[in-house]
């Protein structure tokens, strides 16, 4: 008789872990949700103890299609500031000079407006020069491009649209139209479609699906024109790896039991078959105890 309760109350925790286990299954995840959308960001900023100067904006290697920009700068321990500005023409190379600026405080930041209407189009090496307050120069340099347009290449990830966005100077006179071409990447000799666009457009949709394009790499280059027919710069060169609905697959196989809102299917199955297991073991239990229970009275 003293066994029965020790029986009994086995028996009824076997019941309440089962219990336990699918209540805890049907809590939502918010905390774990909430922990994968938050990121602290911090930002550790040294101070050098010598003479700098840096160079913020443009970035290095920038591809610009509008002549007006300003060079944003940071320093620390200079006296004077020179921006100067290098590009190569028919003529050869050149070097002139933007700003020279007198520095009164002991750090800070500032800008410099140029306009490269001036040099034509072409690449540019921006240098800023520093005097230190030890008598030492010390320089930043970046190097950038100018082209009379460039072009940003999407494909509407619901369909298989395609279009192309074109950057520049609405309000250059120079630009009279905009040529756009198709070419594969496997064969960039061959041209597989094109279009004429005047001054004033900014987006063109390019009929990867009404060509009957298969999916793969291709290769989008513009080109601006003058009145005249003559091409102002070098094609603008942009690459765009198609894809088309038809090519993925869109019936996925449903591997999984049960279907919930919080949980993914792999750990739905994972839970079930916890379950399964644990059901299986708690009437294993209960089966043992009481055949024994049976077999001691007899």
């Amino acid at each position: 008789m003293k066994k029965t309760p020790k029986k009994i109350l086995g028996i009824l925790g076997l019941f309440a872990v089962a219990a336990m286990t699918v209540f805890a299954a049907t809590l939502p995840t918010i905390s774990a949700s909430a922990a994968g959308n938050v990121t602290d960001t911090i930002v550790i900023r040294v101070r050098s103890s010598s003479p700098w100067v840096e160079i913020n904006e443009p970035s290095n290697d920038a591809i610009i299609s509008h002549p007006e920009q300003t060079i944003a700068y940071e320093y620390i321990y200079l006296t004077k500031v020179t921006a100067q500005l290098t590009y190569t023409d028919g003529e050869g190379s050149h070097t002139v000079t933007l700003a020279e600026i007198d520095l009164s405080d002991e750090s800070g930041e500032g800008e410099i407006p140029f306009d490269l209407s001036s040099y034509g189009y072409g690449d540019f090496t921006i240098r800023l020069i520093g005097d230190g307050d030890d008598g030492s120069p010390y320089e930043d340099t970046i190097s950038i491009s100018y082209y009379p347009v460039i072009t940003t290449v999407e494909q509407d990830p619901t369909t298989e649209d395609v279009y192309a966005n074109l950057d520049y100077d609405l309000d250059n006179p120079d630009i009279d139209t905009i040529v756009l071409n198709v070419y594969s990447e496997d064969d960039p000799e061959k041209l597989l479609w094109t279009t004429t666009v005047p001054r004033g457009t900014t987006k063109v949709e390019l009929p990867f699906a009404e060509e009957g394009f298969l999916a793969g790499k291709y290769i989008i280059t513009t080109t601006a024109y003058d009145a005249g027919g003559d091409s102002l710069y070098r094609p603008y060169t942009v690459g765009l790896d198609y894809t088309r609905k038809s090519d993925v697959p869109t019936d996925v196989p449903n591997t999984g039991v049960l279907t919930s809102g919080a949980l993914n299917i792999s750990k739905t199955d994972f839970l079930v078959t916890g379950l399964i297991i644990l059901f299986i073991t708690s009437f294993s239990g209960i089966y043992f105890i009481v055949h024994r229970r049976r077999g001691s009275r007899k």
